[in-house]
């Protein structure tokens, strides 16, 4: 595993303003493989290349035409080997921070910063009833047979009957609208979803690759359990699922919300969707590269085009939620062993 990204440079804060307008305006315009520099989409899956380029490196022109300040290749040097983020990693760390101050790490943030206790609304549908029982049960069987296909439709069926019993309702439409809340705090400006960025963040997360919370550990050391499960290993350290199981978990309430909407318009839609495609990114990226990963995924999205393939489908995803569940239940056949990625 790559070393884990600083979280000092980011394309929207620190490089994109780099490139000058006349050498973006030259990029921008040419006659075959014209891009934007100003545009972290087409930047990032060249950035490696480009660097090459303003160093003058493998033989390749040097480019812009008389090259670049050193203080200008040291910086886009830098970014490039921390994966090329959209955002700075500090600004992704935040998210999941959140996240972790109602969840896991409820005693260490919680009522310190006046977050309200979702734990209640959490284990309503986590439990055995719904998460942990019928949905379980549905998301392992593989529909080979006609008879496996009626297992599955039948067991979907008492799927949506769990998901409306009302104190599980209410639990998956609280935490939906607190994640999806939350994902606009970070993630929106002037109204507008940055979709990219939320994608970068789940894969940075994925990855295992986010800056080091050196904040969580003292929060932690501050309750004075030495003993604390967290602090094996430098858990708190360090922004990660549990386990790779989790991100399935963490599908499958999004499924169950959906469910339950039945095709209603909510404010969350587009949120929604978008995390649906995120999650997609986090799982695959966590099951493909990193460190002490089952492997067990689809061919495309491992080996040095998997990462491109792994965004590629998720922008697909996006904008059709069918497709986003399909995936990550085949997915995690996959996981499970149920099936063969060389099978589908």
């Amino acid at each position: 595993m790559r070393n884990r990204m600083l979280g000092k440079l980011g394309f929207v804060e620190d490089v994109s303003h780099l490139p000058t307008e006349p050498e973006r305006l030259c990029m921008k315009f040419l006659p075959r493989g014209a891009f934007d520099l100003h545009n972290w989409d087409d930047v990032h899956p060249r950035a490696s290349l480009i660097l090459k380029h303003i160093r003058g490196e493998d033989g390749l022109a040097l480019m812009p035409p008389g090259g670049w300040p050193a203080e200008k290749i040291t910086q886009f040097g830098e970014w490039v080997n921390d994966g090329a983020p959209k955002r700075r990693g500090e600004a992704y760390s935040a998210f999941f921070r959140a996240i972790d101050g109602q969840t896991e790490y409820h005693d260490a943030y919680g009522a310190k910063d006046g977050l309200e206790d979702l734990g209640p609304f959490y284990g309503a549908f986590f439990g055995p009833v719904l998460l942990q029982g019928v949905w379980f049960e549905y998301i392992k069987v593989v529909p080979s047979t006609p008879i496996l296909r009626k297992r599955k439709l039948a067991l979907w069926e008492d799927v949506k009957k769990t998901s409306l019993i009302p104190v599980i309702r209410e639990g998956l439409l609280k935490i939906d609208d607190w994640l999806c809340s939350l994902v606009a705090n970070h993630f929106e400006a002037s109204g507008q979803l940055d979709s990219d960025a939320l994608l970068d963040a789940f894969a940075a997360f994925g990855a295992d690759v986010l800056p080091v919370d050196d904040d969580r550990v003292a929060r932690v050391m501050a309750l004075g359990n030495p003993k604390d499960r967290r602090l094996v290993n430098d858990f708190a350290k360090y922004h990660r699922m549990d386990t790779r199981a989790l991100w399935f978990f963490w599908f499958g309430h999004i499924q169950c919300v959906i469910s339950v909407l039945q095709g209603a318009t909510t404010h969350h839609d587009e949120t929604r969707m978008a995390l649906l495609a995120a999650i997609f990114v986090g799982q695959t990226t966590d099951t493909a590269y990193r460190l002490g990963s089952n492997g067990k995924t689809r061919p495309a999205y491992t080996g040095d085009q998997g990462r491109g393939n792994i965004l590629a489908t998720a922008r697909l995803l996006l904008a059709d939620s069918g497709s986003a569940i399909a995936e990550m239940e085949e997915l995690y056949l996959f996981w499970a062993g149920s099936i063969a990625p060389s099978d589908a």
